[in-house]
């Protein structure tokens, strides 16, 4: 009778194992609920990266988003294999990671209901300089929530590029911002294939028309002094640029305003090459550009300073141009076969990119079903 009880036990805690085992499995092989959340008008640039490395992955995914936000350039247009939700509407019960595109702004959006979330939260920073400015802090409201939500370990910062990752990580921030709470930090570089296109004869700057962004004045000066050539240099982005050397240029300088998302990395992926033109320092030091993964996500070449290069890593010299004056740069140019190299080289970098990103996600998403860290 005794043995017969122990074969009994050992029958039913095998079972149980087998049943532990199934379950576990099948928690692994399930897919999360994914939530891409973006309440602001702008950053729409890094929702797409995000949407195609979740699609890529074979995970559900929604996107939250205003209808402004979505008409706005086209975007909806970039996205009809996604599945679009009303942003007023959000279940976050239902979500098992979060990723707030434009967090801060977000969480204010979001309000006190963040705190009875028992997901994951992926908060994407693009100006910490301007979080640390307690007095005339724009992101007051958001950043109160970010600070609770570091002590209950749930949030982890996402930044766009190397350079802020380490600028995070520096004491100013450490002391303002994060606090003895510090949060994890990853890194994800907002690159996706929107595909190449072959050259034609001008350099870009990309961007919103803001002077304390790009220093288009000096730009479009050093483009006049260069003298007569085949080279145009065309200015693509939105808003109002007004330049009469622009005017009295107009056959070697066009503006590009107001473009749809398609037609604008089109147009930027006929270039020869991207000159960033900073206009500050903040952009190697503390934000990431998108011009520069824009770049990289159409396969064309950059005009780099060796600031730029120490700062996004993941460049390679490959696929850069590194002369120090614009005047070098555009020379170089005509080696049409070189910028050709580039480009494939650029378009490699672009796959890595991509794959890393993958990579990246591919661990986290196992890790929250095994509800372990990353």
């Amino acid at each position: 009778m005794i043995n017969i009880r122990k074969s009994a036990l050992i029958v039913i805690a095998i079972a149980l194992i087998i049943l532990v085992h199934k379950y576990k499995l099948a928690a692994v092989e399930s897919k999360l609920n994914i939530a891409v959340f973006n309440s602001p008008r702008y950053h729409f640039e890094v929702v797409y990266p995000f949407l195609e490395t979740f699609r890529q992955l074979g995970q559900s995914t929604e996107l939250y988003a205003s209808d402004y936000g979505l008409r706005r350039f086209d975007f909806a247009d970039m996205i009809h294999n996604t599945e679009v939700k009303d942003i007023q509407r959000i279940n976050l019960a239902e979500v098992n990671l979060l990723i707030l595109i434009s967090c801060p702004e977000d969480l204010e959006f979001l309000g006190d209901q963040i705190y009875s979330y028992h997901g994951t939260i992926h908060c994407v920073v693009h100006e910490p300089y301007e979080l640390i400015k307690e007095e005339t802090n724009m992101y007051s409201v958001g950043l109160k929530y970010m600070r609770e939500l570091f002590k209950s370990e749930k949030l982890t910062l996402v930044v766009l590029s190397p350079h802020v990752a380490k600028h995070m990580q520096g004491q100013e921030c450490r002391q303002v911002l994060l606090g003895e709470h510090a949060p994890q930090i990853i890194t994800y570089i907002p690159v996706a294939r929107y595909g190449t296109s072959d050259p034609q004869r001008y350099i870009v700057t990309a961007g919103k028309f803001e002077e304390w962004r790009r220093s288009y004045n000096t730009l479009i000066n050093d483009f006049i002094a260069i003298g007569s050539n085949d080279i145009q240099l065309h200015l693509i982005g939105s808003g109002q640029l007004h330049s009469e050397a622009i005017q009295k240029s107009a056959d070697r300088i066009g503006i590009v305003a107001e473009s749809s998302f398609r037609d604008y990395y089109q147009h930027i992926s006929k270039a020869l090459a991207l000159v960033p033109a900073f206009a500050s320092d903040h952009y190697v030091i503390s934000k990431a550009s998108s011009s520069i993964s824009t770049a990289v996500s159409v396969g064309i070449p950059i005009f780099v300073s060796t600031e730029i290069m120490e700062a996004y890593t993941y460049l390679n010299s490959e696929s850069v141009y590194t002369h120090e004056s614009l005047r070098e740069g555009i020379e170089a140019l005509d080696e049409y076969q070189r910028n050709i190299e580039k480009r494939q080289h650029m378009v490699k970098l672009r796959e890595n990119i991509v794959q890393q990103n993958h990579k990246l996600y591919q661990h986290i998403i196992l890790a929250i079903k095994r509800q372990k860290p990353y």
